[in-house]
């Protein structure tokens, strides 16, 4: 059995309650919102279909649990961590699974780190609706591992990154640049294609130019192919924002592709490449570093 608590009673803590229930886990679960009072039949609702017991203060949930994990909003992430620090006992484990900045994990593991609190920066890369308790997580910090030992045996997915507290929240931040841009990448081009009524034809066809290749097959044929060819694909981009506005859309993405090109056009990377092209992505990231990009 283990005591878990969650500052916050949202989506994520909800699901993951739902999960551990569903499958009959030995985890007794209390959640603490400061928005409780101002909607308590529909907490409660929700406590109840979860198995959740509502902890009527923070202090009173922190007491009564052994791992507290705290869901908050981004903006609300260091301010509640500190106020919770105050009715936390020496030894106990704080794991924060708010999407927030690595240096706010720095800063909310130091100050656990002066109270003798284990401290867990707890990356969840999944969908929650979908994986529920499941949900791929990485975590770093000195907690790191007691996190994993006492949530691994019921039933969660953890991969420890290291025991640097903010080094899974950069993992985080960094994939969704690719994860959430890719989504607002394809809500736009399926836009414009959906306009023309063409979506099947360019379904087929994109399928037909990614799939089955491995993503870092297709980084390293992406990005090379982008350094050497930024010049004629602004040229391009400037088409296809032409085209994109005349169907009565607003490109934001292709004028976000085409400001980035122009960018690294004045690199000048097909003249620093010379004959020899870049093989792959390191060598175009290694080129940045000589021009003083990275």
């Amino acid at each position: 059995m283990v005591r878990l608590g969650f500052i916050g009673f949202g989506e994520a803590a909800y699901e993951m309650s739902c999960g551990f229930k569903a499958e009959g886990k030995d985890v007794e679960i209390r959640a603490f919102d400061v928005a409780y009072t101002k909607n308590k039949a529909n907490f409660d609702a929700r406590a109840e279909k979860a198995g959740v017991e509502i902890s009527e203060s923070l202090e009173d949930l922190i007491g009564s649990s052994e791992v507290i994990m705290s869901m908050v909003p981004t903006a609300y992430t260091l301010t509640t961590a500190m106020d919770a620090m105050k009715y936390f006992g020496k030894g106990q484990l704080f794991a924060d699974a708010s999407t927030s900045l690595p240096d706010d994990m720095v800063e909310i593991a130091k100050a656990a780190a002066e109270r003798g609190i284990d401290f867990a920066d707890v990356a969840m890369l999944g969908s929650l609706p979908k994986d529920k308790h499941k949900v791929p997580i990485l975590v770093s910090g000195t907690g790191a591992d007691r996190f994993l030992s006492l949530m691994q045996p019921h039933g969660m997915d953890i991969e420890k990154v290291s025991d640097k507290a903010g080094d899974a929240s950069a993992i985080k931040l960094t994939r969704s640049i690719y994860m959430k841009g890719l989504a607002t990448l394809m809500t736009e081009t399926l836009m414009c294609a959906y306009v023309n009524n063409i979506q099947d034809k360019i379904i087929e066809s994109i399928s037909g130019s990614l799939d089955g290749e491995k993503f870092i097959v297709t980084a390293n044929r992406l990005i090379s192919g982008n350094a050497i060819h930024s010049e004629r694909r602004i040229h391009e981009m400037e088409s296809v924002i032409q085209f994109a506005e005349e169907c009565g859309l607003t490109p934001t993405m292709t004028i976000a592709t085409r400001k980035a090109l122009e960018e690294l056009n004045g690199l000048k990377l097909m003249e620093y490449f010379k004959e020899s092209k870049p093989k792959n992505y390191l060598d175009v990231m290694n080129a940045m570093r000589v021009k003083g990009i990275l």
